[in-house]
């Protein structure tokens, strides 16, 4: 009720996820936290402004630092709940990068799980594939290029991003999919 954009984002996100974790070949019990933790990711944008959220030009500094702090507010939330330990992980992560120069704790590539790394792919495939305030959604194409320069900066992995180029027109298709005939898989084994 908070964001139709958040909302449909963190769909997406869950949905491209769970595509990315099967053709990893995680096993369904995991697919399914990842999912999980790909749905919550932004659940700490619950403490964000909507005028910051929906705020059509850049943010300030200030208001950067207030958007920065929902990954930590989804992490500190997620955690509280007995069972959710490893999808508080994941989803607290979905900024940070390989390189260790992300947000909130500068976590690396030694210290990144797959099924995290999975959501940081996910989140930034269905960022940029979906209208915001402030742009329009890009084509598969471009997200891939960037997706590319990415990988080779060591920012993301790149065995992941070779997965969503060698199942381009799906991926975006499910980062895009309408979220009205869709619903998550709600049961961790």
């Amino acid at each position: 009720t908070k964001s139709d954009c958040t909302f449909d984002h963190s769909l997406g996100v869950a949905r491209l996820a769970r595509q990315l974790s099967s053709l990893a070949h995680l096993p369904e019990s995991r697919i399914a936290m990842v999912e999980i933790a790909a749905l919550l990711h932004d659940l700490g944008k619950l403490g964000v402004p909507d005028e910051i959220l929906d705020k059509p030009t850049a943010l300030t500094s200030d208001e950067m630092q207030i958007m920065h702090r929902h990954s930590y507010d989804t992490y500190r939330i997620l955690r509280r709940i007995e069972g959710f330990e490893d999808i508080a992980e994941w989803a607290g992560n979905h900024h940070e990068t390989l390189l260790g120069d992300g947000y909130p704790f500068q976590r690396d590539r030694n210290e990144l799980s797959i099924e995290a790394r999975i959501i940081m792919v996910a989140d930034i495939f269905q960022a940029l594939a979906q209208t915001r305030p402030y742009r329009e959604a890009l084509s598969a194409e471009k997200i891939l290029s960037i997706l590319e320069e990415m990988a080779e900066a060591g920012k993301v992995d790149a065995e992941l991003v070779r997965i969503v180029s060698a199942n381009l027109p799906s991926c975006y298709a499910s980062a895009t999919e309408p979220h009205q005939d869709w619903l998550p898989c709600l049961v961790v084994s």
